[in-house]
């Protein structure tokens, strides 16, 4: 069975806690898809070169991020581990000429345990978390090497946002016009599903530098829609938490 690649923006932490309507849409993105076999994470909470791979059992979960309320702190994702597929994709990265390395220690960040709980709550699918290169254009040869992993029946998630400017958020919920224009060119993009477009950073919109003031949070697309095989992807759910938070999600069959 194959499985997508996806691009899950996981908003602020406290998104658990929320009302927001991103969370029934992940509750029925659980329910929609084939049940994989594995998932692939990519968090932009975790970015290490040469890349690491997580072999590991049974993982923790780090709660990298503070002022929340104490009810956040408590949750838990205890997720396992695949040691032989992540064994595979180093293999597989190996076979890129891509370095990587074994972590056998590190648990989840909130950029892979947030979404996971939201979609998959009862943490029954194993998971391998695999770490961001610097580059984009790393990211991308990434999401070309993990790419043959979806025919095994392993479902690929990059983990961030579509839009990421925690300068620029608000309390009024208010959408400032730059974001919105953004996040439309983006999914632009995405529907054609040439990487190419955004590795090529002269052709990014003015807004770019609002919405991406660093790049950590984009960087997971150009791994999923690499692992996507080149395809056109489509805008899956769409919104914004906290005014400029840009909850958008992508998937590529």
């Amino acid at each position: 069975m194959n499985q997508p690649s996806l691009f899950l923006s996981h908003g602020a932490p406290d998104v658990l806690l929320s009302n927001d309507s991103v969370l029934p849409f992940f509750a029925q993105l659980g329910e929609a898809q084939p049940t994989p076999a594995a998932i692939v994470i990519i968090s932009a909470h975790w970015i290490a070169e040469p890349i690491e791979v997580s072999v590991i059992n049974e993982y923790q979960t780090i709660y990298d991020f503070s002022g929340f309320s104490n009810e956040l702190y408590d949750l838990k994702y205890p997720a396992k581990g695949d040691i032989r597929l992540a064994h595979q994709i180093i293999e597989l990265l190996s076979r890129k000429g891509i370095s990587s390395e074994e972590n056998t220690t590190r648990g989840l960040d909130h950029g892979a345990w947030i979404p996971l709980r939201a979609v998959y709550p009862k943490a029954e699918i194993p998971v391998v978390a695999v770490s961001l290169p610097h580059t984009l254009e790393a990211c991308a040869e990434l999401g070309e090497a993990l790419q043959e992993l979806r025919q095994q029946n392993v479902l690929i998630i990059g983990s961030g946002g579509s839009v990421h400017n925690l300068s620029a958020i608000n309390r009024s919920n208010h959408t400032d016009e730059w974001a919105l224009s953004f996040s439309n060119w983006l999914s632009g993009v995405v529907a054609i599903g040439d990487i190419s477009l955004l590795i090529d950073s002269t052709k990014y919109p003015a807004e770019f530098t609002l919405a991406h003031p660093s790049v950590e949070h984009l960087a997971p697309l150009f791994v999923s829609l690499a692992a996507g095989g080149g395809r056109a992807g489509k805008l899956i759910y769409d919104g914004y938490m906290y005014g400029n938070i840009g909850m958008a999600c992508y998937q590529f069959d």
